[in-house]
């Protein structure tokens, strides 16, 4: 069970990154709408993941990047709700400065999800490499 749950949590998060890196070539003058929709499609796979092994196995490192993403979700919401306050506070004439901000924002926010998804991933990896390479048996030692 845990090899077939190992297997189908790496291929799904390795199909996610191909379609992103093969829409990337098709459509580079996309790339950040592209980039938008895999972080949003491959953190809610993740976050799903994680919440499941958190929850049926109590798996600490699951844990941890659960907590990551909630801090991530508390600093973009504040900086978002920030933004929202000083546009509705200058009554929009500074609207291109907060246009030019948001846009930095979802930038950094899209950067940020991707290096959390590439470093889930490289988890996904590295624990599959263990469970083929483990011991058997104590006999294996």
């Amino acid at each position: 069970m845990t090899k077939i749950r190992l297997i189908l949590n790496l291929s799904i998060q390795s199909v996610l990154i191909l379609l992103l890196l093969i829409q990337s070539l098709l459509w580079p003058e996309a790339l950040l709408y592209h980039t938008s929709l895999f972080s949003i499609l491959i953190s809610s796979w993740q976050i799903l993941h994680a919440i499941y092994m958190v929850k049926k196995h109590k798996d600490w490192q699951y844990n941890r990047y659960l907590q990551i993403i909630r801090q991530l979700g508390i600093y973009v919401g504040l900086i978002l709700g920030i933004v929202g306050l000083m546009v509705a506070i200058t009554l929009g004439m500074l609207s291109p400065f907060w246009l030019f901000i948001a846009d930095s924002l979802h930038i950094v926010s899209c950067g940020g999800i991707v290096c959390l998804a590439l470093w889930y991933f490289w988890q996904s990896i590295y624990k599959l490499y263990h469970y083929y390479h483990r011991p058997r048996s104590f006999w294996d030692l």
